[in-house]
């Protein structure tokens, strides 16, 4: 009943390895979505990451050979990497992109006019544990900043639910 696998590149790997075509070949076999970690990764005692993993670019050759696979880049692409991001998102029909704090929400108010061209229906929020719902005043203002402000129903809400009903994990 699996329907959505998480990814963290940051703990050493390149998405785009040819290692790993058979494991993306399977997920878009089944129509699955692949969220995966971008940018920064705060360490763990004991744990090395690095950024240098999971920029959104490393994603470009998989999404475009699993067009069945709905591919959810988390924190816009990070900091480092939200115009990759904003690449994808704006070329590639299978990519999309939520907004978790910390990076998500500081691309959205620091990330320029270039963040404004992102199709609305391809942005969605998210949180990245417990007490994020105080920021929903922040990112709608960020939005409105954008001109995305008649969209905010889609980001909060209507986008996530639609890639959910599309893989299966929820009736339509």
């Amino acid at each position: 009943g699996v329907r959505i696998i998480k990814l963290l590149p940051n703990y050493g790997y390149f998405p785009d390895d040819p290692a790993f075509e058979a494991f993306f070949t399977a997920i878009d076999e089944r129509g699955m979505a692949v969220l995966s970690h971008c940018g920064w990764l705060a360490p763990r005692p004991g744990m090395v990451t690095a950024a240098y993993y999971s920029h959104p670019g490393r994603f470009e050759k998989v999404i475009r050979r699993c067009v069945n696979t709905t591919f959810i880049l988390a924190h816009m692409g990070g900091l480092a990497g939200y115009l990759e991001t904003v690449m994808l998102l704006t070329r590639t029909p299978n990519t999309y992109a939520d907004c978790s704090p910390g990076q998500g929400i500081q691309v959205l108010e620091s990330g320029g006019p270039i963040v404004g061209i992102t199709p609305p229906e391809k942005l969605m929020f998210g949180v990245d544990g417990d007490g994020h719902a105080g920021l929903i005043p922040r990112y709608a203002a960020a939005l409105e900043r954008l001109g995305m402000g008649e969209h905010l129903e889609k980001f909060f809400y209507s986008n996530a639910r639609g890639i959910l009903e599309r893989i299966g994990a929820i009736r339509a």
